[in-house]
């Protein structure tokens, strides 16, 4: 009977057995690329190099088609998008708090913004910025408008996420983001960076505001306050608009979609014994 594994690709040097037992696995193994793999050198240089040896062999499962094309151009075969999902009955919308609030999630790390953050709460002062995750950098004094909290379970973030206003997205990499799913699930309106992942993720929906710079980001969550405390109806539009983008992404559709191509991948490998 044939064995199909996936294997998420983001732990190094666990690559090198399956680069040896490449005849073995053939198309019997699935990789996942789910995370970033080139925030430093090292990685970029491991990468570059197993990649060469990965790309012929197995399956890829990628979350975006910027990521697809990415791997295609660099010879991938079998490539196959499925993207992450949100559940719907835990991260839903409901009635906002009257004080105008900013969530970051998981921003303590520079790679995920936490520089972009400091300057933000900084120049907005008079806004309260909730601030979440593992992790944060030792020393480090907080702008007194910048509430953290740590880590907290999924079901405590639905409840921050659905009393907020805006979420503060300052990644410098994804490959796909929940976090993006999360804040848009909840009817927040999301300033983040101008990513190619976040952009095809966004569906460049109008309750999204790009930014490139960190002057960007803050005039960004100046636009969505001046549209809550001006226009509340128009503020209500783009909840609504980013909570129908997220229900593209709804648990039961994403894991049939994936539980599909599994299926379809089994019994593949069952001919090649």
């Amino acid at each position: 009977m044939a064995d199909v594994v996936y294997y998420f690709n983001s732990f190094i040097g666990s690559q090198i057995s399956m680069i040896l037992h490449k005849k073995e696995l053939y198309k019997k193994i699935i990789f996942g690329h789910h995370a970033k793999n080139d925030w430093n050198l090292i990685q970029s240089t491991y990468y570059s190099i197993t990649n060469k040896f990965l790309k012929d062999f197995g399956y890829h499962h990628v979350l975006t088609k910027y990521y697809y094309d990415k791997l295609i151009r660099k010879g991938f075969k079998r490539v196959f998008v499925i993207p992450n999902f949100i559940d719907l009955e835990k991260f839903r919308p409901k009635e906002k708090k009257s004080e105008f609030s900013i969530v970051s999630l998981g921003a303590v790390s520079i790679e995920k913004g936490f520089d972009t953050l400091q300057v933000v709460a900084n120049k907005l002062h008079d806004v309260n910025i909730y601030l979440t995750g593992r992790g944060l950098p030792k020393g480090i004094i907080l702008p007194k408008n910048v509430k953290y909290l740590g880590y907290i379970d999924d079901n405590s973030k639905a409840e921050l996420l659905s009393s907020s206003h805006v979420c503060l997205l300052p990644t410098k990499g994804e490959t796909f983001s929940i976090t993006l799913l999360e804040c848009l699930a909840t009817g927040n309106l999301v300033v983040t960076r101008d990513l190619p992942e976040l952009r095809e993720v966004s569906g460049n929906i109008p309750s999204i505001f790009f930014a490139r710079n960190d002057q960007e980001f803050t005039d960004n969550i100046l636009k969505v306050k001046e549209i809550y405390e001006k226009d509340r109806e128009r503020f209500d539009e783009l909840s609504l608009t980013s909570v129908k983008r997220a229900s593209n992404f709804e648990k039961n559709k994403v894991l049939s979609d994936f539980e599909n191509k599994l299926v379809e991948i089994y019994n593949a490998s069952l001919n090649l014994g």
